[in-house]
This record gives structure tokens, C-alpha cells and sequence, in this order.
């Protein structure tokens, strides 16, 4: 899963570039946030009691959240003053009031929602899924998310918070993960490097498929992020099984996920800002697909350094990694 989380953060960043829709930017931003929560799920070890998980959780999730948005706000306060108006000395909009919404699972640096709904998967799998029925509770909360979703994002008539929202979008993938480790799916066996790229090539191809064809039916396009989520899950996590060795860059960066979580944001909205301005780039920024995987790569080898920094003098950001 080192090479799957990795790769992930890539697609991540890719996505959150501005791009014109092509086929291959609109697959990315169907499938990417599903396999996440899938490597999640895979990952995920039931707590033996509540308060072996509270100081768990406390101390690999909600620590890292915590210090992530402090690190952001500055980030936040400067653009919020430069392209919202934002006076900063109204303590209460400036301050106060952006920490009070970060504490309720609405945070300053939007993706880091994603940390919201782990805790609560995490949260959830814990407390009710270790009994006889796990797996019936599993597929009948699923089921009832995958509703409520159809419900709140049509016409958007519905809006909870941003993480509630993608909760009901991806509680399902995180389960379907935990369960798919539960029952031996995806080991890795040597030798078998051909027949993963083969699935993976099988699965990438419906995938892809499915987004060309999308369908202007509501409930279609529900169906279809349903179905493209989990092939693209499949075809990655069929893709990194291919690669047998870990290199310490990807250890690196598989630890260190917060770090390429909560800081890519800022990079990405630093560059649309100050290019047009200093090199003279059309507003707004808009990227090739070359240009923004090269960019992409810049600002994970940016990060990289940053979390060899933070594993030797600021543990506390990684979990403790």
C-alpha cells in the first residue's frame, strides 16, 4: 500500500491543478478519493477498547489535523485578506471563528476533510463492526450512505458540511477496503507481476469507459461514480502489487501523507497567484496535463524534504512517524 498511497498523492495533486476536463483529468478526480479511503479501509485495525482507540486516533489523527491548520492559517489569513476582503482586525473572522469551525470538523485548509471523515470511519468500523453481524451492518450502512449522498448532491438541495457530505460519498470504499483485507484480497505473490498489470490495464479500460459515456440522467451519474470509483481503485491497487521492492522515497512519503495532504494546496495557490503576476501567465492559471505532472512531481519533491524535517525534529505533525 506504500506504492498505492504514493502514487495517490500524485493523482491528488495533479487533480487539484486547474486544468481544462480532459478524459484523463476527469477519471483522476472520479476515482482518486475513493481508493484513498479504500487504503484506509485495508489499513485499518480494530481498537481492542475505547480507550486504547481515543489515544490512538488523538494521537495519529487529530494531533496531525490540529497542528496541519495551524501551519495553514497564515497561508489562509493572507489570501483571505487579499481576495475576500478579510479584516484582520476583526479577531472574531480573523481567528476565532475559523479555529471554533476547524474544531467541528469544518476545517481552514478544505482538503483536510478528508482526516475529518477517517475519524469517523475509523470511529464507526470500531464500535460496530466486530460482532457476528459486521459485515450485514457493513453492506446495510453502505447501502443507506450511498442514498443519503444521491440525495444531498441532487440538485444540491441538501448541504450538510463539506466532510459530511463526502462522508456519505465514501464511507463505502473504506469498508469495502477493511472487509477486502479481512478476507485476503490483493496480496502480493512473486511472479504474478504480469497478471496484476493485466487486471489493472482491464479495470483502467472500464474505467475509462464509463467516464467517456457519462450519461446525463442524474441517477446514471451516480451509478457511474459508483462503478468508476471502484475500478479505478482495483486498477491501481493492481498496479502497485506489480512493484515488488519499496524504495525508502516512497516509505518517505507514504509516512508522511498529512505533510503532502494539508501543504500542496498552498503551493498550488501560491503558484496560480504569483505567476501571472511575475512571469506574465494568462489569469486564471490553466495547466497542460504535462505541465501539471511536472509541477506535481516539483511539489512532492518540495514535500519530501519537508517531511524528512518533520520526522527528525517535529514527529508529532506525522502521528508520531
Amino acid at each position: 500500500m506504500d506504492w498505492c498511497k504514493t502514487i495517490s498523492m500524485l493523482i491528488v495533486i495533479h487533480c487539484h491543478l486547474p486544468q481544462d476536463m480532459t478524459l484523463p483529468h476527469f477519471y483522476g478526480r472520479y476515482f482518486i478519493l475513493s481508493t484513498l479511503f479504500f487504503m484506509s479501509g485495508y489499513l485499518h485495525k480494530i481498537q481492542p477498547d475505547a480507550k486504547t482507540a481515543a489515544r490512538k486516533y488523538w494521537k495519529t489523527l487529530i494531533i496531525p489535523y490540529l497542528l496541519m491548520e495551524v501551519v495553514f492559517y497564515p497561508y489562509w489569513l493572507v489570501r483571505a485578506y487579499f481576495t475576500d476582503g478579510l479584516v484582520i482586525t476583526d479577531l472574531w473572522e480573523s481567528l476565532f471563528r475559523p479555529f471554533l469551525l476547524s474544531l467541528v470538523g469544518i476545517p481552514l485548509n478544505g482538503v483536510m476533510y478528508y482526516m475529518v471523515i477517517l475519524i469517523i470511519c475509523k470511529v464507526f468500523t470500531d464500535i460496530f463492526l466486530r460482532g457476528k453481524y459486521r459485515l450485514s451492518i457493513a453492506v446495510i450502512t453502505s447501502l443507506i450512505c450511498i442514498a443519503i449522498a444521491y440525495v444531498v448532491h441532487y440538485q444540491q438541495r441538501i448541504v450538510f458540511t463539506y466532510s459530511i457530505d463526502h462522508f456519505f460519498d465514501n464511507f463505502q470504499f473504506f469498508v469495502m477496503g477493511y472487509f477486502a483485507r479481512q478476507w485476503g484480497f490483493f496480496e502480493q505473490e512473486k511472479g504474478k507481476a504480469p497478471r496484476y498489470f493485466a487486471y489493472s490495464m482491464i479495470f483502467l479500460a472500464i474505467g475509462l469507459i464509463v467516464c467517456y459515456f457519462e450519461k446525463p440522467i442524474f441517477l446514471m451519474q451516480r451509478i457511474d461514480y459508483e462503478i468508476v470509483s471502484i475500478t479505478g481503485t482495483f486498477f491501481l491497487v493492481n498496479l502497485c502489487r506489480c512493484f515488488y521492492s519499496i524504495p525508502n522515497v516512497v516509505l518517505t512519503f507514504s509516512r508522511g501523507m498529512i505533510i503532502l495532504f494539508g501543504i500542496h494546496w498552498m503551493f498550488i495557490g501560491t503558484a496560480n497567484m504569483l505567476l501571472p503576476k511575475l512571469f506574465g501567465f494568462p489569469e486564471p492559471m490553466k495547466y497542460t496535463i504535462f505541465s501539471a505532472l511536472v509541477f506535481s512531481i516539483l511539489i512532492m519533491a518540495v514535500c519530501y524534504f519537508i517531511i524528512i524535517f518533520c520526522q527528525k525534529h517535529f514527529k508529532a505533525i506525522l502521528g508520531g512517524r
